[in-house]
């Protein structure tokens, strides 16, 4: 694994995974994440920096996913 990586998890969660071996696990509504950090960029992009690293990745989701809520990246 070279990138961070946004993974569905059971019930509904979501994983964020580092290279560096950082990981965090939150529900769709749950609070934001506190082991990176993410930045809104254009066309749907967003910047993910792991905080432990420093490790960054830009990563694409479509907009519609973006509106029901299915990739948590606020």
């Amino acid at each position: 694994m070279n990138d961070i990586e946004l993974l569905p998890s059971p019930l509904g969660h979501w994983m964020m995974m580092c290279p560096c071996g950082a990981a965090e696990l939150r529900s769709p509504r749950g609070p934001a994440w506190a082991t990176f950090e993410l930045r809104t960029l254009a066309d749907h992009r967003y910047r993910i920096t792991c905080c432990e690293c420093g490790h960054v990745t830009e990563q694409s989701h479509h907009r519609q996913a973006a509106l029901e809520g299915s990739a948590p990246l606020d």
